[in-house]
């Protein structure tokens, strides 16, 4: 997958609702987006998540403070969901004029979220 944009939601998916992600691996993949952004899904909510894995890089171009995430599977998860045997080998890079806040491997803000059996193995990086 390779997205190089300057909006928000990006992701291999924009968003979803009450939805369910299954076996879902996504490799040599490149995604840049200004804010919410993640490399399967950028934006979900009441969503379950089992067996999904990113391989890329992960770029994120923000001038704003958003409370939006940046993450390598998933940027903001929200309501409910569920992230299960799931795992993250991106490297995030971060480049505005802001703190890097809200930046996280499997999640880069999630509220109302559980989160098992995962893993994180990558760099971030802040400019």
């Amino acid at each position: 997958v390779y997205i190089n944009s300057y909006e928000s939601f990006v992701g291999f998916f924009s968003s979803m609702y009450s939805a369910k992600i299954m076996n879902l691996t996504v490799t040599n993949s490149y995604i840049m987006g200004v804010d919410c952004v993640g490399g399967i899904c950028a934006y979900v909510t009441e969503t379950e998540v089992l067996n999904c894995y990113f391989d890329g890089a992960i770029v994120v171009h923000s001038d704003s403070a958003s409370i939006k995430g940046k993450g390598g599977l998933f940027g903001y998860a929200v309501a409910n969901s569920s992230i299960s045997n799931s795992g993250n080998y991106a490297n995030i890079w971060y480049i505005g004029n802001f703190n890097a806040k809200n930046i996280g491997g499997v999640v880069g803000n999630g509220y109302f979220t559980n989160i098992n059996n995962c893993f994180n193995i990558i760099s971030i990086f802040t400019h």
